[in-house]
């Protein structure tokens, strides 16, 4: 939500390039973290919601609490997965890129891979954003990725496909509702 902010900040500085740059570059630098927020749901425990007793009954849980906070999380990922498609075309109006298919496709693909990359880091390797300004965390971050294994690159595969397929379904459902 902090690079949306950040890239509509942007956007209403289009005639100064210095301080264009200085709110572009931290909105590309937090965009990844509006997909990362959908990894948010492996905190959800089935146990919160319902058993299932000896005789293979489903027994749902009636406490309020689980079922609000779980609410809760589904509003602020949608949210989150909406503005990160927002960023993106701010950006791209940024980048002055919207409107040219192959430019604004190469920078789906970049997004796309730098949000795998980035969802990985922070998932599993647990980094968070502010980790990279840290020269002796961009030496590990460095030595992470370059050891990577097979699955490691399926997983970044993963989370750079999920990016794709929501900027692009957010992108065509933007264009039939206008």
């Amino acid at each position: 939500m902090f690079a949306f902010v950040l890239s509509e900040v942007g956007l209403s500085f289009k005639r100064s390039a210095i301080l264009v740059l200085l709110v572009t570059l931290p909105a590309i630098f937090f965009y990844p973290n509006c997909i990362y927020m959908a990894t948010d749901f492996i905190h959800t425990r089935t146990s919160e919601f319902y058993s299932i007793d000896a005789q293979r009954n489903v027994n749902y849980v009636m406490e309020f609490i689980p079922w609000l906070k779980m609410m809760v999380d589904v509003v602020f990922i949608t949210l989150s997965l909406l503005l990160s498609y927002e960023t993106f075309v701010n950006i791209l109006e940024i980048i002055r890129v919207k409107g040219h298919i192959f430019a604004e496709f190469i920078m789906l693909i970049f997004f796309s891979g730098i949000s795998g990359v980035a969802v990985y880091l922070g998932r599993f390797v647990r980094f968070n954003s502010w980790d990279v300004v840290s020269p002796s965390n961009l030496r590990l971050i460095y030595s992470t990725l370059s050891n990577l294994k097979y699955n490691d690159y399926l997983l970044i595969g993963v989370f750079a496909a999920f990016h794709l397929a929501i900027i692009i379904l957010l992108s065509i459902f933007k264009r039939q509702s206008n």
